[in-house]
């Protein structure tokens, strides 16, 4: 048995919309291919292609309504970058100037008492921020608390070590 136990993974949105097509797949996978999968089973990254073929297809719908040529490939991607995409499976879609998708992340922990994982970090891509759980905290082996990193420096993080030596500030995720 693990004692203490970390799984950094992509955020798996708790929307209607989401919950709607684990719905529709889990469905269609017992029905047609006779598995007992749940909608626990059902893979964000699944929603990400979908929502990938969707956003390609408005991209290339509004340039053709446009008047523009939907072969060209700067045309079509010039109407995808620097902005936001909503209510798609996967949650809210920000692409940044740069062309990449700001994406949100969740760390979980294993509360062993209750034998499940926990969410006790999100981080939010977009917003640049991190949101500690009120609900769980990490478990760390022997309730051993690490001592504080003097070299990670967060503006949000006040900590004398950062301050002090005059150095880089480095982003912490």
């Amino acid at each position: 048995m693990y004692e203490s136990l970390f799984i950094l993974t992509v955020h798996v949105p708790r929307t209607a919309t989401f919950r709607d097509f684990a719905t529709a797949v889990v469905t269609k996978s017992r029905n047609e291919f006779n598995t007992s999968f749940t909608e626990k089973d059902v893979n964000i990254i699944l929603a990400g292609f979908h929502d990938s073929v969707m956003l390609y297809g408005r991209a290339i719908t509004e340039t053709i309504l446009d008047g523009d040529d939907p072969m060209d490939g700067v045309e079509v991607t010039k109407r995808i970058w620097n902005r936001t995409f909503e209510k798609l499976l996967s949650g809210d879609i920000f692409i940044n100037s740069n062309g990449d998708k700001e994406t949100d992340y969740t760390l979980k922990d294993f509360n062993k008492d209750a034998l499940e994982m926990r969410t006790v970090v999100a981080y939010s891509g977009r917003e640049d921020t991190i949101t500690w759980s009120n609900e769980s905290a990490i478990h760390w082996p022997g309730n051993w608390v690490p001592p504080s990193d003097v070299n990670v420096c967060h503006e949000a993080i006040a900590d004398l070590y950062c301050h002090k030596k005059g150095g880089k500030l480095f982003r912490l995720v």
